[in-house]
């Protein structure tokens, strides 16, 4: 059975949906009164509301890597990171209470302006932009992109789950059986241990730290600033949680479907070696599936680069907003609005090409790609995202003690995250059978000797003998799921000694109560108010307590100016 290229309504979707998105950026970039201000061009004046933020924020981090990822994971690994959708929900929880009131308040243009202000210094916020241009239209064109690429992405996944479901005879039920009956299907890894994969444990909290550290990375914090109140922008926090848990729901299910149909088929296409990398089930199976149905390929092909131009899109807006706030800007001050603008649309260019040639270094890597994303942003947001904590919990901690933290953690996840990629492997569940793939020969079955069924190809048996080699460091072995964990863990204790021994206690009463989380501000105006009582039980205040909860949560909407340091 042979599998059909791409035909001519194929290629008349794809372009069709690709010139939606374009024209969205030109209509606001020559029509829509331009974007002549930098205010405009990077934050949409900050009236954006909440349902486009919402759906931006779903599409900018379920990207091409989730429609690619997600279903090569599950196929190759099991189920287990299904669970990961609990912390990730929990991580955003974070970022509505925690970071929003913390940040959207400030009205900042970058990110890391926090961490001048927090620690009254440059170099935090100089080392933290450094790191984060090294990891990753105006932006209403950004915004209302995503939105529409949001729908192409909904379309795509209808089609190729509906397809998918009628594909395996037997519906969803045979699905679960086939996935069951090859060990694909497991929730019930509790185990402690930390280098195993992926746990209960690693993938809530572990994803539920990851993705709070996001919450202070410059693609959330323009988001959430770009929105009229506090308010609006945990709104659109809330509601894009229940998208990330459909959208990455449908991903995980669709490469359980694929398993499911090519084990009825009798060919695993990544057992054989049709394919080389997990990464590319899902469009193998789209070629096959729909290969009587022309211009369903298309709209594959439509959602895969509508995922991948709305993180794209939102990273090239990021990217020269902290190159201009925090390196340009300040080099030169005199500059126009207007001139900084412009600037910002080269900007655009200059790092669209790097982000070109990085893609094509990045493929040199290998391995899955949801375990090569994670662990490059864990290296550098675990150890940025444990500034922000340092400085927002602990009024002793000064900015020799973030940089020192930051840069021992940023080395310390380096060096384990570049040992795991040379030396170690995690291995693979047994594929499926091959028996009725083109080509098939008796002689690819009982390769080990070990189990007539069960067929390893060489890759397979090159990935267990790695992993189990006795020469491998146990930090090298550690899941890549605990890296933003351990990064602002090491940061924030790092920290915490260097400020105590460089004169942080002596400065911890000049800190401003806006730079702390709001938890932080309730425990100091408890303990202010305990001083002042005479009794030696000193029980909590309601008149103390609300109000100043509702002050740090901006429940109540008002003049963000007010909130300026």
């Amino acid at each position: 059975m042979s599998i059909r290229s791409f035909e001519l309504w194929d290629y008349v979707i794809f372009v069709l949906c690709m010139c939606v998105s374009a024209g969205i950026g030109v209509y606001h970039g020559f029509f829509h009164g331009g974007q002549k201000t930098t205010e405009e061009y990077y934050y949409g004046n900050r009236q954006m509301g909440a349902l486009p933020l919402a759906l931006s924020l779903l599409v900018t981090y379920q990207s091409s890597i989730f429609l690619l990822g997600y279903p090569g994971e599950m196929y190759v690994y099991g189920s287990m990171f299904w669970l990961s959708f609990i912390g990730v929900s929990l991580g955003f929880l974070l970022i509505a209470w925690f970071v929003v009131p913390l940040l959207h308040p400030l009205q900042i243009r970058s990110a890391f302006q926090y961490l001048e202000k927090r620690y009254d210094h440059v170099a935090p916020r100089k080392v933290a932009s450094f790191l984060s241009v090294i990891l990753y239209g105006g932006f209403k064109a950004v915004i209302w992109a995503d939105v529409f690429q949001s729908i192409i992405i909904i379309i795509g996944l209808v089609a190729l789950l509906s397809k998918g479901l009628i594909s395996v005879n037997g519906g969803i039920q045979k699905v679960w059986d086939i996935c069951e009956d090859n060990q694909r299907i497991e929730f019930n890894e509790f185990s402690g241990d930390i280098t195993v994969r992926h746990t209960v444990w690693g993938m809530v909290i572990g994803k539920a730290v990851e993705f709070f550290s996001l919450g202070f990375t410059q693609l959330i914090v323009q988001r959430v600033s770009s929105a009229r109140t506090v308010r609006e922008a945990q709104k659109a926090v809330f509601i894009a949680i229940p998208g990330f848990i459909v959208y990455g729901s449908v991903a995980c299910l669709l490469g359980l479907i694929v398993f499911a149909y090519n084990t009825q088929k009798g060919c695993d296409p990544l057992e054989q070696k049709i394919i080389r990398s997990p990464n590319q089930v899902l469009p193998y199976f789209v070629m096959d599936v729909f290969r009587e149905l022309p211009g369903l390929p298309g709209v594959f092909l439509a959602a895969l680069f509508s995922a991948s131009l709305s993180t794209l899109s939102s990273g090239l807006n990021s990217l020269p907003t902290i190159t201009w706030e925090d390196f340009m800007k300040p080099l030169f001050p005199e500059v126009s609005d207007m001139k900084a603008t412009l600037i910002g649309k080269i900007l655009v260019i200059v790092y669209g090409g790097i982000a070109i040639a990085v893609a094509y270094l990045v493929v040199l890597v290998g391995g899955p790609i949801v375990q090569v994303t994670s662990t490059i942003s864990s290296c550098i947001g675990g150890p940025v995202c444990g500034m922000f904590v340092l400085g927002a919990t602990f009024k002793m901690a000064n900015y020799k003690g973030a940089m020192v933290g930051c840069l021992a953690s940023f080395a310390f996840l380096l060096w384990i995250a570049l040992g795991a990629v040379l030396q170690y492997r995690y291995p693979r569940l047994p594929g499926s059978v091959t028996d009725k793939c083109p080509g098939f020969s008796s002689m690819s079955l009982n390769v080990t000797g070990l189990n007539p069924n069960t067929t390893l190809s060489q890759s397979e048996m090159d990935f267990s003998a790695r992993s189990t080699a006795p020469e491998i460091l146990w930090v090298y072995r550690i899941s890549y799921v605990w890296y933003t964990f351990i990064g602002i863990v090491l940061c924030v204790m790092i920290g915490l000694i260097v400020s105590v021994l460089t004169g942080g206690l002596r400065s911890s009463n000049e800190v401003k109560s806006q730079h702390l989380f709001w938890v932080r501000r309730l425990f100091d105006r408890e303990n202010k108010s305990n001083e002042k009582r005479p009794s030696l039980y000193r029980e909590a205040d309601p008149q103390i307590f609300l109000p100043e909860m509702k002050e740090a949560l901006n429940f109540k909407s008002g003049d963000p100016a007010k909130h300026d340091p």
